[in-house]
């Protein structure tokens, strides 16, 4: 895990910020 450690402990907090990039994604489209 390179970007934030706390991440890599932590699924239920990756998860959130994978679904957040997703929308952010989603929006640039």
């Amino acid at each position: 895990c390179d970007d934030v450690q706390q991440l890599c402990y932590n699924p239920r907090a990756k998860a959130v910020v994978l679904a957040a990039m997703d929308a952010v994604g989603m929006e640039a489209q």
